[in-house]
């Protein structure tokens, strides 16, 4: 019984490393090729698995410039636009996007 157990133990070990490596690093590696967070990505492609690696897949790029404008003083810094700037979808493409500036 105990050489059934440490078997299927080491079984759901070793599958929970492949799904890790397969939906954690696909997602972070689309996510990154799309300009978006990797890390938050990553983690979301551990615990969602291919259903994140869908999402971030199906998103569009965070370069379009919605979700964030550079101000005018202070050297030009990257601010949120205002929630009614961005539409319905401006708060989490806030959160899971990536600014660029």
């Amino acid at each position: 019984m105990g050489q059934v157990l440490a078997s299927l133990s080491a079984g759901l070990f070793l599958v929970l490393i492949v799904w890790v490596a397969v939906f954690g690093l696909a997602a972070a590696w689309v996510a990154d090729t799309k300009d978006r967070d990797a890390i938050a990505w990553f983690f979301l492609g551990i615990i969602l698995g291919p259903f994140a690696v869908l999402v971030v897949g199906l998103s569009a790029s965070s370069d379009s410039g919605r979700g964030w404008v550079r101000s005018a003083g202070a050297g030009g810094r990257a601010r949120p636009q205002a929630a009614g700037d961005a539409g319905a979808k401006g708060w989490l493409r806030g959160v899971l996007g990536r600014a660029r500036y």
